[in-house]
């Protein structure tokens, strides 16, 4: 829910900047090493970022997240 958030607030952003928007966010710090802590964060954003499109809340175009 909080990567929507972000995309509503932003509307588009690199996907590099979203990985280190996450990966500076203590909330995400937390999920990451409590469930995922052998997936680098990057690729985890990844397949968080795939989610949100196949839910149609978010879309990819090359190197950027868009709000949708």
């Amino acid at each position: 829910m909080l990567l929507k958030f972000k995309l509503l607030e932003q509307q588009q952003l690199p996907f590099a900047d979203f990985v280190e928007w996450a990966a500076n966010t203590s909330y995400f710090q937390r999920i990451h090493q409590s469930f995922v802590p052998s997936v680098p964060i990057d690729q985890w954003m990844e397949q968080l970022t795939q989610e949100l499109v196949r839910s149609a809340v978010a879309r990819r175009d090359g190197d950027r997240v868009y709000n949708a």
